[in-house]
């Protein structure tokens, strides 16, 4: 008998992987698997496609809230498309949850629209609201077209923008307890405003309080130190635009007078201002005899009476004396 021999055995290529790492896709063995065939078969996913949709839902407003708000307005002004441009920019500048940053530069986008379309007048009044939204503004183009920029410089040369007026401030009756008052502001109309100050007076040293951020409104808290001062006090808002510049300025609001408030668990007893006699309500007065109507009637009546009394009297004395001048 021959013996046959047999081939040599492959030297193995198996690497022995560390414990507890296990390959993505496989199926180890050991793990409550019996069936050596299915060693190395892939493990099939099951997501439901429900999720996919999902994700979906989730990314894409993410991914949309992060786009510029402007960045279809600058391609609509480098295709020429500039009636569609300045459309857009419109929609823009009256969403109220526009940045200030967004709401200038679509203001710049309009006035270099109206230049393209060949319209210097509307471009010149873009760019006065542009200066006046932020007296220092500077163009967002870095390399601005020589047309654009010497429109912008005529004009910010040659407008000042009307900064008293733009900003209202409200006044709380401050409380004479000590209790600090209460100050807002709001823009008179458009803005561009990112930080507002009161100026605040009559109440010792002149002192400025920063309004708390997220306005409008702007509120802040004014101390009083006494019942005086909260009657002398007067406020001045100011308002800053994003380059820093003063945009906008409030006229003097003075302080209403102060509420009555208990001091130290006592009533407040100052006493109240007196009222003046003009505002006083004066009793209805009894008209008199003379201006009674009546009394002008009888007047009428005994005028009358007497005047035929008269008459019948003198007729009847000049008949006897005519008689006897005849015989």
């Amino acid at each position: 008998m021959f013996e046959i021999a047999r081939p040599a055995r492959a030297p193995s290529l198996h690497v022995p992987k560390p414990a507890g790492v296990v390959l993505e896709g496989l199926r180890v063995p050991g793990l409550g698997m019996r069936n050596p065939a299915t060693i190395l078969a892939p493990v099939r996913s099951r997501a439901c496609p429900w999720s996919v949709v999902l994700g979906w839902l989730v990314v894409f407003p993410v991914a949309a809230s992060g786009q510029e708000p402007l960045a279809d307005v600058e391609q609509m002004v480098r295709e020429l498309r500039y009636e569609e441009a300045l459309e857009r920019a419109r929609a823009v500048r009256s969403e109220p949850r526009t940045s200030p940053e967004i709401r200038l530069r679509a203001v710049e986008l309009q006035a270099t629209a109206h230049l393209g379309l060949g319209d210097e007048t509307a471009a010149r009044e873009a760019f006065a609201e542009l200066l006046a939204l932020d007296p220092g503004y500077r163009l967002a183009n870095a390399r601005p077209s020589p047309r654009v920029q010497d429109v912008f410089l005529n004009v910010q040369q040659t407008v000042r923008p009307r900064l008293e007026g733009q900003l209202i401030v409200a006044v709380a009756a401050p409380s004479i307890d000590g209790s600090p008052a209460a100050v807002s502001a709001l823009p008179a109309g458009e803005h561009a405003l990112v930080r507002v100050a009161f100026e605040v007076r009559g109440n010792g040293p002149e002192v400025t309080i920063d309004a708390e951020p997220g306005g409008p409104p702007w509120r802040a808290d004014v101390p009083v130190d006494s019942r005086e001062a909260a009657r002398r006090i007067g406020i001045v808002g100011r308002g800053y635009a994003p380059s820093g510049e003063l945009a906008a300025v409030s006229e003097l609001v003075r302080a209403p007078a102060p509420t009555r408030e208990a001091r130290g668990g006592e009533p407040d007893t100052a006493p109240a201002a007196p009222r003046s006699s003009a505002t006083r309500r004066r009793p209805e007065r009894e008209p008199g005899i003379v201006e009674r109507p009546w009394f002008w009637a009888t007047i009428g009546a005994v005028v009358v009476v007497g005047t035929f009394v008269l008459l019948a009297l003198s007729g009847g004395s000049s008949e006897p004396a005519a008689s006897g001048a005849s015989e």
